[in-house]
């Protein structure tokens, strides 16, 4: 009968015995009753209320465990599995990092790891155990919104492994590969794209890339990004989805080829550099054309960052100068 994948859940007093907390391991069996007595097996004798639930899927990709993508019940590692499928050599060099690490801290103690027996077996339960704590993270962790992220991507386990193996201490996997790839042009990420399920919101992010390496004279990615997220972000912040734009890059990229056109390039320039200081401003797209009236007046960019998170460019220039010339008196004043 062949074996399914269960996440076991089950109650077990605190060391205070204030009062019960749950815990979640994952487990392998042809039932549930097996998959509970396993974990029992390991539990606290004080553990209870036990319960079992299949995963089938994951990311929409179906478990199978025999000869699949993912063999939790095995005692050996398939090597040609492994070489096949990138999301499992991730997972492979991780648990080859932390095998050596855990043999060698305690070789002094144990002496007879010197000579290396033993570390096969080892290994593989070191091996078995990352592919469990990625997967229970995955199933516990996973937001709907976070799902459409990764669901772009045909193998979402290879790019979360990825994105994983530069910072191997990270507490949500999960919300550092959203990350990465909100801050991305998908198009250029080095994994296959699940192209029937990108969003409409990736889709624009290209082409708001593209239309800025024709407007900016000389565009690099990080300030690009930097101007696509925080407007993005905006768009997201509304509560009501129907009052979020249809595309958030439109008035961006509108106002850009504005102030090429009624400023020149210099000041285009200089506001576009911005781009990487922008996370902690509060401006809208019509902030820009007030900073690009700031600068065509004589003014220096030095004050404009702190100026941004101020608030100062909600408002037209006209305001800004009034708002300005109320702050030199009141220094005057002190």
């Amino acid at each position: 009968m062949m074996k399914k994948l269960y996440k076991v859940s089950y109650m077990q007093w605190k060391s205070d015995l204030s009062g019960l907390y749950e815990c979640e391991e994952l487990s392998v069996g042809e039932n549930k009753k097996e998959a509970i007595a396993k974990v029992q097996e390991n539990a606290e004798k004080d553990a209870r209320l036990f319960d079992a639930e299949e995963i089938t899927n994951i990311f929409g990709y179906k478990v199978i465990l025999d000869n699949g993508e993912l063999n939790l019940d095995a005692e050996k590692i398939n090597i040609t599995d492994v070489a096949n499928d990138v999301s499992k050599q991730n997972i492979f060099d991780m648990a080859i990092d932390e095998a050596c690490r855990q043999w060698c801290d305690f070789i002094n103690e144990a002496p007879e790891r010197k000579d290396g027996e033993g570390f096969a077996k080892f290994f593989y339960d070191i091996f078995n155990e990352k592919v469990s704590d990625v997967m229970l993270n995955v199933t516990n962790n996973i937001k709907d919104e976070d799902a459409e992220i990764l669901m772009q991507f045909k193998n979402p386990m290879e790019l979360i492994m990825a994105v994983g193996q530069r910072d191997k201490h990270s507490l949500n996997p999960i919300r550092d590969t959203v990350e990465y790839v909100n801050s991305h042009d998908i198009y250029t990420l080095p994994f296959e794209l699940n192209y029937s399920k990108v969003t409409n919101e990736a889709k624009q992010r290209h082409e708001a890339l593209e239309e800025i390496l024709h407007i900016i004279p000389n565009p690099s990615f990080k300030s690009s990004m930097g101007w696509l997220s925080y407007f993005r972000n905006i768009a997201v912040e509304y509560g009501d989805e129907s009052m979020r734009p249809e595309n958030p890059y439109t008035d961006f990229i509108s106002m850009l080829e504005r102030i090429r056109g009624e400023f020149g390039m210099d000041i285009l320039q200089k506001i576009y550099d911005f781009g990487c200081e922008t996370k902690d401003w509060d401006i809208c797209e019509d902030s820009l054309y007030t900073i690009a009236e700031y600068l065509e007046d004589g003014n220096d960019t030095t004050e404009v960052s702190e100026m941004a998170q101020s608030g100062y460019f909600l408002h037209s220039y006209e305001e800004l100068q009034k708002q300005l010339e109320q702050s030199e008196v009141m220094d005057m004043n002190m």
